[in-house]
């Protein structure tokens, strides 16, 4: 986010340069999906950068984690086409990768072939590959080898990793690239189990039963307490067996 936040701040400089510099910005803030906390701690951030005299921020969300077809991608095309007929952009700023490629494939088209600048991209080596012009930001990549080091240290005695995901463009694409690195072998990858994006859980998850027998928790509703050190040594150096919670698809 210090990233993202010191190239709004370099664009605003530039802006500060140009003859115009007292006509009035007009900035788009694209987001791939709906308002959610990721979203709104990205707004937060243009906010508190861009919301001053002379600037004007206009936000939308593409929805795509329902719909992501190209009929509907044409029908915000046609929506933005009109909502914004007469405006002039000085600044796209895209959130994920579906407001990013829809901003750059329609830029020209809708949006006064505006500079781009974006975060949370997971598709980076596009953007490295195709070079476009007026385009920076703020990539996305994965820590998976961390994490996996992590969990073999936290579970030492886990034989079998379960990977959980949907079939949404950006689970598969991290999945893509989890394979793609090639630091699971000898067997630690046991399956895939794909869900919806929102599933429901049946019973307790395994980090709230061994919060339960570690004294943690006494009743279903109380809110876990912070472990000492002691605990969290004993409970991350104790072999436990790998539970998976059932789960099932929510319509």
């Amino acid at each position: 986010m210090l990233r993202l936040l010191a190239l709004l701040a370099l664009a605003m400089s530039a802006w500060a340069a140009q003859p115009d510099a007292t006509a009035r910005k007009q900035v788009l803030c694209l987001f791939s999906y709906h308002p959610a906390a990721w979203s709104d701690a990205v707004l937060r951030g243009y906010r508190d950068e861009l919301i001053r005299p002379g600037v004007e921020l206009m936000v939308e969300y593409m929805d795509t984690k329902r719909r992501e077809d190209a009929p509907y991608l044409d029908l915000l095309a046609d929506l933005y086409r009109q909502r914004y007929a007469g405006v002039r952009f000085d600044l796209l700023l895209t959130a994920d990768d579906h407001a990013y490629r829809f901003a750059l494939a329609r830029r020209a088209e809708l949006f006064s072939d505006a500079p781009i600048v974006f975060c949370g991209l997971n598709g980076w080596r596009e953007v490295a590959t195709a070079r476009p012009p007026r385009v920076t930001g703020v990539a996305e990549h994965a820590a998976w080898q961390d994490t996996l080091a992590i969990a073999r240290r936290v579970r030492p005695a886990a034989g079998r990793l379960h990977v959980i995901c949907d079939d949404t463009e950006t689970a598969q694409r991290n999945l893509a690239d989890l394979r793609s690195r090639r630091i699971i072998r000898d067997g630690f990858l046991d399956r895939l189990l794909h869900h919806s994006t929102t599933v429901n859980i049946k019973g307790e998850s395994f980090r709230l039963k061994e919060k339960r027998r570690a004294g943690m928790l006494t009743s279903a509703k109380e809110e876990p307490r912070a472990r000492s050190e002691e605990e969290e040594a004993d409970i991350s150096g104790a072999p436990a067996e790998l539970e998976l919670a059932e789960t099932t698809a929510s319509s």
